[in-house]
């Protein structure tokens, strides 16, 4: 039995080992497929800038120097596009302004090459980075006699006069929020794996622990415990959903470096709701939002499949090429995005109680906590029902 207990676990090991490796091939596959089409366009900034847009929600600026002809501009005569025309497109598509500062775009990649958060999602991603992506699409620049159009040479000193030396400190206190309910679970169930070792005689922590009164005694330990697990998932709503809000343009949330799953702007944006979020996508929920300095993911999650579902059957169609006001909390993590609070449209406000719906769990765990502190004193020497 021993052995069997070993090679599924070994088994777990190795699938898992290897499903890493198996995104380390896929990152390495999109390296080459980007190298690929630089090779087709003969121009690596023309992938490049399609990444800041799509990534960030930004447009390389207007003004940078005028790129090379290649192959691709030749079918202009053919009739297929004209990219004067594409680029028009590109820019009436990300923001009335058409234009942003190469400052603007070094500080939305600086979370992707300096954000410790991001290294976490790069591991667990099928593809790199946006920001990496275009420092090896710079690098094949010269082989074809063209300037890079996005340069990050700033981009640290630009990290660093926003968050420091490191974000090290704040990521560790990200984590321990954002996992805060779960360790304080694994270490109630650690304390009581000792405590029962303790009163086998298979371990020593003192008297305190022995087998005299252990059934009451872990029912008092696992009702306090679940109290404090309530009190640790109000830690962690306080953290994730901030007060505050203020208006904000797009470009002044992908440029925050400082921000995470966890890490959260409080936010009022103002704009028109252009499609949803997975366009094409009938069920798709959530939304894609325009201002005047660019795109962002809208996140609607409500917290309960069924309302996802009827609010995207029923009421995205109505709200695409509204004007809007969108309360929510900015986050990051890979790509940036906006989790709902509440809509308004044309006077309507929609009101998102995903927030409210995860004092659920607080809920529970208190009501648990009770149940086993009744069930402690009912256990005691004096309780209700004598001695189990």
């Amino acid at each position: 039995r021993l052995a069997l207990i070993v090679v599924a676990v070994l088994s777990f090991i190795s699938y898992y080992i290897g499903y890493l490796i198996s995104l380390i091939i896929s990152r390495i596959r999109e390296y080459y497929a980007d190298e690929h089409a630089a090779e087709l366009t003969e121009n690596p900034n023309a992938l490049s800038t399609g990444l800041v847009k799509i990534a960030y929600g930004l447009l390389v600026d207007a003004q940078a120097e005028d790129r090379k002809k290649s192959k691709v501009r030749a079918v202009k005569g053919l009739g297929i596009f004209d990219p004067g025309v594409a680029k028009a497109f590109a820019v009436s598509s990300v923001g009335k302004s058409g234009t942003f500062t190469r400052t603007a775009i070094q500080k939305a990649a600086a979370w992707d090459l300096f954000n410790p958060w991001a290294k976490y999602y790069q591991i667990f991603s099928t593809h790199p980075l946006p920001a990496k992506r275009i420092i090896r699409l710079n690098d094949q620049c010269s082989f074809y006699n063209v300037q890079p159009e996005i340069d990050f040479s700033y981009a640290r000193k630009l990290k660093e006069e926003q968050a420091g030396k490191t974000m090290m400190d704040e990521f560790l206190v990200d984590v321990l929020i954002k996992f805060l309910p779960i360790v304080i679970f694994v270490g109630l169930v650690a304390a009581t794996i000792l405590w029962i070792f303790t009163a086998a005689g298979l371990y020593d922590l003192g008297p305190i622990f022995g087998m005299e009164n252990l059934f009451s005694n872990l029912m008092l330990f696992w009702a306090f415990g679940f109290y404090l697990i309530g009190f640790g998932v109000i830690v962690k709503i306080k953290f994730k959903y901030k007060s505050g809000f203020e208006p904000k343009q797009i470009v002044d949330l992908v440029t925050n470096i400082k921000v995470s799953p966890i890490r959260t702007v409080p936010a009022v944006l103002e704009g028109t709701i252009i499609g949803r979020g997975i366009p094409g996508y009938y069920f798709s929920d959530d939304l894609f939002f325009q201002d005047d300095t660019g795109l962002m993911y809208i996140d609607y999650r409500f917290g309960l499949s069924i309302v996802d579902f009827f609010w995207a059957i029923l009421r995205v169609k109505k709200l695409i090429g509204q004007r809007a006001k969108i309360k929510g909390w900015y986050r990051r993590g890979p790509s940036p995005y906006l989790q709902v609070d509440t809509i308004e449209v044309a006077g309507k406000r929609y009101r998102n109680y995903s927030k409210h719906l995860t004092y659920f769990w607080v809920v529970l765990a208190f009501i648990i906590g009770m149940v086993l502190l009744f069930i402690w004193y009912a256990a005691s020497p004096t309780g209700f029902f004598g001695l189990f």
